[in-house]
């Protein structure tokens, strides 16, 4: 992992694919890029109320985040022209997205659990099932200008006595959280679209559980 880092973070562009767990996911990832030096290119794709949030939600909507409503014929547009942009940056950056759509919580879990049953799907212990179409649209427009995938597992200690929660961080307690990252060259991914949306629910099957 270290000859990892110093040989590509902040170095090249990146497709982050990230598990959604705790409520500070989005800070413990921008303390990553902050480290590496792409914080000011850290883009991610988010559901369009968010952009409407005062402070975050506006920072997000002018550092050229993607919002999407949804909607995928309405959002595979919006990929199409905003991913494309952001992948001819001439510096680093990293573009971030949450393939299970929304945090994990118990209910969500128990529905995604439904839904995979149903469609003869893996059953996901701790996670969601990814959502493909968003990850696969974006592909086209990524490659030959962005060189991996990194897939990030991000994890806390359960026994720790400080939960990863947004309140205990604003009250200066230490929150320690660990970060395990795979680089995969994207010329991995297969263009196929459905061989694409395969490969990335193989990915949350082998994913530490």
């Amino acid at each position: 992992t270290k000859k990892i880092s110093k040989k590509y973070f902040g170095k090249e562009h990146g497709y982050l694919i990230m598990n959604h767990t705790y409520d500070v996911d989005w800070l413990i990832g921008w303390i990553f890029c902050e480290r590496v030096g792409v914080l000011g290119n850290c883009k991610a794709y988010a559901k369009r109320s968010i952009q409407y949030v005062p402070t975050m939600g506006w920072a997000w909507k002018f550092s050229e985040s993607v919002f999407l409503e949804r909607n995928f014929d309405k959002d595979k547009d919006t990929i199409g022209r905003q991913v494309s942009e952001i992948a001819q940056y001439p510096d680093p950056m990293f573009l971030l997205l949450f393939a299970e759509g929304t945090r994990f919580t118990e209910d969500k879990h128990k529905a995604s659990l439904d839904f995979a049953k149903e469609k003869g799907l893996p059953l996901l212990q701790h996670h969601l099932t990814p959502r493909t179409k968003v990850f696969t649209a974006s592909l086209p427009h990524l490659r030959g200008r962005v060189p991996a995938v990194y897939n990030i597992q991000l994890c806390f200690d359960k026994n720790d006595y400080v939960k990863p929660t947004v309140m205990n961080l604003l009250l200066g307690k230490p929150i320690v959280g660990h970060m395990h990252f795979e680089r995969i060259p994207l010329e991995d991914v297969p263009e196929d679209e459905e061989e694409a949306a395969q490969w990335l629910r193989d990915l949350y099957n082998k994913r530490i559980e």
